[in-house]
C-alpha cells in the first residue's frame, strides 16, 4: 500500500512538473515572404513570415503570431497589474541584457504554462512608456533560430 502511494504521487508530480510541449515549428527560411506589421497602440513594427496568422487581444495590448494551430511569437505591452500580465516574465529574474530596439532590453528564458502544459518562452524586454513592451518566442532551443532572429532584429519602436 505504502509503496503504491509513493508510486502514484511520484506520477503525479512527474506529469504536473514535466508536461512541457513543443514549439509550433518554424517554416523553412528559403520559403519566407515577409510581411509588416504595425502597432500603433503600443507603438511599434516588425516583420513576419506571410505563414503566420495575427491575433490581436487586450485592444491591441497583446498580439499573437500563430503557426498553424500554435503561438510562435507574441507581442505584450503590460504593466505587472493589468490584465494581460498572466504569466509573463513579471515574477522572475532576467536571464541577461541584450541590444533590443534600439536600447537595451532584459531576456527571459522561462517555461509559459497554458493549463497544465507549457512553452519554453524567450521573451525580449523593454520598459515602454511607464509598462513593458516584450517579444515572446516559443522556442525548443537556448538560442533563436535565424527566421525568429529577422523578426527579432526587425523590431522598431514607431515614436
Amino acid at each position: 500500500m505504502f509503496y503504491r502511494q509513493r508510486f502514484s504521487l511520484a506520477t503525479v508530480l512527474f506529469l504536473m512538473l514535466g508536461c512541457q510541449t513543443q514549439s509550433p515549428g518554424t517554416p523553412r527560411p528559403n520559403s519566407i515572404r515577409w510581411k509588416v506589421y504595425e502597432n500603433s497602440v503600443a507603438g511599434y513594427s516588425l516583420i513576419y513570415p506571410d505563414v503566420y496568422t495575427v491575433e490581436e487581444s487586450y485592444q491591441g495590448n497583446t498580439v499573437q503570431f500563430s503557426y498553424g494551430d500554435r503561438v510562435a511569437v507574441a507581442v505584450h505591452w503590460a504593466s505587472e497589474d493589468s490584465e494581460n500580465s498572466d504569466g509573463l516574465w513579471f515574477e522572475r529574474p532576467a536571464d541577461r541584457k541584450v541590444p533590443f530596439a534600439g536600447g537595451i532590453g532584459d531576456v527571459f528564458d522561462y517555461i509559459s504554462y497554458s493549463g497544465l502544459t507549457g512553452t519554453r518562452t524567450l521573451a525580449y524586454v523593454i520598459p515602454r512608456h511607464g509598462d513593458f513592451l516584450g517579444l515572446e518566442f516559443k522556442t525548443d532551443h537556448v538560442d533563436l533560430n535565424s527566421v525568429q532572429a529577422m523578426t527579432l532584429s526587425s523590431f522598431n519602436l514607431l515614436d
